[in-house]
């Protein structure tokens, strides 16, 4: 019998089993490594759809923008940046954070806040939170919900910060605010606005130089022996889409919300002066209001004068050193943008409280009229697109 005496690694069968074992490695080598680097490269990255709450700088920004969006009685300003990587601000070892972008995507960071608009009407308009979108391609995600503050404030407390992962580029991404079941939206690129519902909330106001008011608080007969101390309060008026309580507006119209219509009475609520007498009158009963509003329509058609649609709360009395003021809140239903002119009638039955005064009557009526006109405030972006 033969020993062969050569080492294990030389003799035939050892050799192939260090082959073998090379190969392996090698093709271990093979799989692991870019199984490894691809590990590596989708380290952090974000699926779509993904959202991370709070602050995050973009560590590739190329596009940044801001957006004011316009709710009845609130407006929604975002701040917007996209890149392909995002990190928190945060460097501690334990916070640190750093994130990708998905695979033909992009992170958009969105830092928005709510503010009220300190506009008349604003109390009318409800407490709907707005929610805001961002969509791109067919994927849309909610960055938040939030109700604006009761007061006008741009308080870092209704701050709200958010990552979103999105597929496609920033020409796909639009934001979108939804109230009271009704949406808007703004691309990033461009800033194209469907505004749909929202359309008489932008673009032109009503000059307020332009507003006309005539008030009758005297008797219309110059030569009249009676002085009257009372007047037709006109209000104001605020034009809206929606009033909490009845809704949106019918297509193409819009509320007209008068506020602060009444009148405002003396205890000592008119004179007579004749020869050498003077009797003094007061209300006999409660004064008797009437609200109309009339107006043109675009292309210089006149309407016919109409009664409020209803008042929303109830009235409002207030006395003091002698002179009560009452007044309500009317609403109306007008074309959207169109001159509106509101007249308020107060009439009142008038008893003497002195003596009597030769020629004095014992009563007499007192009729007041303040009569506005609001100019019509049509913009181009009411169709609904800019």
């Amino acid at each position: 019998m033969t020993i062969d005496s050569k080492p294990w690694w030389r003799r035939r069968a050892g050799v192939a089993i260090v082959a073998l074992v090379v190969v392996a490695l090698v093709a271990a080598l093979a799989v692991g490594v870019p199984a490894l680097v691809h590990h590596q490269s989708e380290k952090g990255r974000l699926s779509v759809g993904a959202t991370r709450s709070g602050e995050y700088s973009m560590g590739d920004g190329y596009f940044a923008g801001s957006y004011r969006l316009v709710v009845p009685g609130a407006q929604i300003s975002v701040n917007v940046e996209t890149g392909r990587q995002a990190s928190t601000s945060d460097d501690s070892a334990d916070g640190y954070e750093r994130l990708k972008a998905p695979e033909s995507g992009l992170l958009v960071h969105l830092d928005w806040r709510v503010a009220r608009l300190g506009v008349a009407g604003s109390d009318h308009l409800g407490d709907h939170p707005s929610t805001l979108r961002i969509r791109s391609k067919d994927t849309s995600v909610v960055a938040g919900r939030a109700t604006a503050p009761k007061q006008a404030t741009y308080s870092s407390e209704h701050r709200t910060e958010k990552l979103v992962a999105l597929p496609g580029d920033v020409g796909d991404v639009k934001l979108e605010v939804e109230f009271a079941g009704r949406s808007q939206t703004v691309s990033l690129l461009g800033g194209r606005r469907d505004l749909g519902s929202f359309a008489s909330l932008y673009g032109a106001r009503t000059d307020s130089n332009r507003v006309v008011s005539m008030a009758q608080d005297q008797p219309t007969d110059p030569g009249s022996e009676f002085r009257w101390f009372c007047d037709a309060l006109g209000g104001t008026v605020t034009r809206t889409p929606y009033l909490d309580r009845l809704g949106w507006a019918p297509s193409g119209q819009q509320w007209v919300l008068l506020r602060g219509a009444g009148y405002r009475f003396s205890e000592e609520a008119a004179t007579w002066r004749g020869g050498n007498g003077v009797a003094y009158y007061s209300a006999a009963a409660k004064p008797i209001v009437s609200v109309t509003i009339g107006g043109t329509k675009t292309g210089g058609k006149k309407t016919g004068s109409k009664k409020a649609l209803r008042t929303l709360g109830r009235p409002t009395t207030q006395s003091q050193g002698g002179v009560t003021k009452r007044t309500a809140n009317y609403v109306f239903s007008v074309e959207t943008g169109a001159e509106v002119t509101t007249v308020v009638d107060v009439r009142a039955r008038l008893k003497r409280t002195t003596r009597d005064v030769a020629g004095a009557p014992a009563h007499s009526t007192m009729r007041l009229r303040t009569t506005t006109t609001y100019p019509a405030d049509y913009d181009p972006t009411l169709r609904g697109q800019r």
